[in-house]
């Protein structure tokens, strides 16, 4: 071991501490237990701060106190700031590592891999940190341990070590260390994953995988494979050092007879090259790794084989009753959810959920698949008594996000109406001009007269196209001068273009629905019952849309990338379509740790289904485009948010 440095950032050691505190927290923190954690009086943390203060103004950052609510890092940019502490504290020689989240995953990591004890002397020492770093390190890594069913246990003459089944700890380094970081994760093996991996030949194992595996056909999906090669290599190596799993509390599935050989080819060689043997529970474990990660080797359990037909047959037939979109009879739609849904079921039959690596990803880049297929797989899933994670859902709804694409391609084609005060004749002259010039791409239902447009009972219609100048609230109007008929009707053009999707959308947005709020005093249920209370007296949503809101709301948050949230009801039972909008600068607390600062409450009906994901596109590019998010911040009023948001 190095032996204990001394060496501050600051002028006291005290500081180093405290700066580090601030640094791992993400929400402001009371006095109270700022002195509690660091161990001095309220009144030495204020001088503390004060004195961190002015070390931190060149770097534009403050320790800053919010009201009510205690003390956080203000800063310009926090990446900035982190790296110029790691920086200092590998080029000062302040820590084997550079950064705090790697310094205590280090010391996560010492603690997990070993059986030994370790004092809080030979801790600090290690890694060159102070008593009340290192406590502050013990608590947080206390509380992760919670969740696999482990113990930090502290013997007062010992000193410290995690306790608990060698099933657990493995579940703990696999889930914390070794798939934590996905990019990484799957190009190679990370340094401090070898840390658990240091006593075999990766190299060696990867060879033996390749040659006996192979037939597996493993590698469809470099997640799961390497969540297998990763399992056997930890399970190789606790082995080599005497650690094997007692008992498994799963039950095992059975495997495919040829999948049964090839493991225990592999196995056999496997024992061979790194001189262990492999007791029942491990040869267990491999399978049940294997069953997780590849459930199509997995025998057919129980269930009736036609179920997931069944399954995904009502799930179609369910959006399209609460929503009319229609892919009942997408048959690449059908046939990728029946596949996937009965491989799930094979893993539900062994009580183990999967992992899905880019969740986050698909609720972010994919919030309406994510959203149809959570409603609904929910109830679906209680009349068949299977449960659909949101780890599940997020599969699902890849395949729904699909079929959205694949209709938005066949789905061209706007519907239109003609209203000519020429005559029949002049209309389809009209009509005849619109088809010559975009074949297949207007599907022209109906002409009238506007006499007869008065009186008609019109719905589904894209776009009116009318001689005569006139315009209407809830459908696009084309104005035809029959002066200059044919740059006229070139002019159409633009209603094919993403342009004129985005006006289409635009309309959705209404000057009597825009709120913009100085307070963060206001709660989240308030707003929505604020919001949806106006939607109904302006006889845009019926009286239950609000409980059908709060409970979407229930089952999974809507905000998005801590910016954005976008609750919406159960299903599309709007009486006509409408967004309402809450601007807060200031943020309010969605969630118990997170605030947001935009709201898009969607009010949609069925008839509008077909621009819920244009409008969905719409709000996640303001969420990339961080410079249009600080302009909308300051938007105060309807018509500035308005001429804002066109232009994304």
């Amino acid at each position: 071991m190095r032996p204990l440095i001394t060496m501050s950032k600051f002028s006291y050691q005290r500081l180093d501490d405290l700066f580090d505190f601030f640094l791992l927290k993400k929400e402001p923190i009371l006095i109270k237990d700022i002195a509690s954690t660091i161990n001095v009086s309220e009144r030495t943390i204020r001088t503390d701060i004060s004195n961190l203060n002015d070390y931190l103004i060149d770097k534009n950052a403050k320790i800053k106190l919010i009201r009510q609510k205690g003390y956080i890092l203000d800063c310009e940019d926090e990446k900035k700031i982190i790296d110029w502490w790691g920086n200092f504290n590998k080029t000062e020689g302040y820590s084997l590592l550079g950064s705090l989240e790697e310094r205590q995953n280090y010391l996560f990591a010492l603690l997990l891999n070993e059986l030994k004890y370790y004092s809080v002397y030979e801790l600090m020492e290690h890694l060159c940190i102070s008593k009340n770093t290192l406590y502050m390190y013990l608590k947080n890594i206390r509380k992760t341990l919670s969740n696999y069913n482990l113990k930090l246990i502290n013997n007062t003459n010992t000193g410290f070590k995690v306790i608990g089944t060698e099933y657990d700890k493995r579940k703990a380094i696999l889930d914390l260390f070794l798939i934590n970081d996905l990019q990484s994760y799957l190009v190679g093996f990370t340094d401090l994953e070898k840390l658990f991996l240091s006593n075999i030949d990766l190299d060696l194992l990867n060879t033996l995988e390749s040659k006996h595996l192979y037939s597996l056909q493993l590698l469809n999906s470099d997640f799961y494979h390497k969540n297998i090669i990763s399992t056997i290599a930890l399970a190789i190596a606790r082995v080599k050092e005497g650690l094997t799993i007692n008992e498994i509390s799963i039950e095992v599935p059975k495997l495919m007879d040829h999948a049964l050989d090839a493991i225990y080819s592999f196995l056999k060689e496997v024992e061979n090259a790194f001189s262990i043997t492999l007791p029942i529970n491990e040869i267990n474990y491999f399978i049940l790794t294997l069953s997780i990660n590849v459930p199509r080797l997995i025998k057919n359990p129980k269930n009736h084989p036609s179920e997931s037909s069944i399954i995904v047959d009502e799930l179609l037939t369910s959006i399209y009753e609460t929503s009319n979109l229609d892919w009942t009879k997408d048959k690449i739609l059908f046939e990728d959810l029946v596949n996937h849904i009965e491989n799930f079921i094979k893993i539900s039959s062994i009580d183990k959920e999967r992992k899905n690596p880019i969740l986050s990803t698909i609720i972010n880049s994919f919030p309406f698949a994510y959203s149809l297929s959570l409603t609904h797989l929910g109830v679906i899933g209680k009349k068949y008594n299977i449960f659909f994670s949101e780890d599940e859902v997020g599969y699902i709804a890849l395949h729904i996000a699909g079929a959205i694409e694949r209709h938005k391609a066949k789905t061209q084609q706007l519907n239109v109406i003609i209203v000519c005060g020429g005559g029949f004749a002049m209309s389809k002259i009209i009509e005849s001009k619109i088809n010559k010039k975009f074949p297949n791409k207007f599907n022209i239902k109906k002409t009238y007269s506007y006499a007869e447009f008065q009186l008609a009972n019109i719905s589904d219609i894209d776009l009116t196209i009318t001689t005569l100048p006139f315009t209407q609230e809830n459908t696009p109007t084309a104005y035809i001068d029959m002066s200059n008929i044919d740059k006229a009707i070139d002019d159409l053009k633009y209603y094919l273009t993403d342009d004129q999707i985005n006006n289409n959308v635009m309309q959705l947005f209404n000057p009597e629905n825009f709120y913009y709020f100085d307070t963060d005093k206001l709660s989240k249920k308030d707003l929505l019952v604020k919001m949806t209370g106006d939607l109904e007296k302006q006889n845009i949503v019926s009286a239950d849309f609000v409980s059908s809101v709060l409970e979407r709301e229930s089952l999974q948050t809507t905000l998005i990338n801590d910016v954005i949230a976008i609750p919406h009801s159960m299903t599309m039972s709007a009486n006509r379509s409408r967004v309402s909008v809450a601007i807060f600068p200031n943020g309010i607390q969605w969630e118990k740790d997170k605030k947001c600062n935009f709201i898009f409450l969607l009010a949609i009906s069925k008839t509008d289904n077909e621009i819920t994901d244009n409008l969905y596109d719409l709000i996640l590019n303001l969420i990339d485009d961080k410079a249009m998010t600080k302009q909308l911040l300051k938007a105060y009023t309807f018509h500035e948010f308005k001429n804002l948001l066109s232009i994304l």
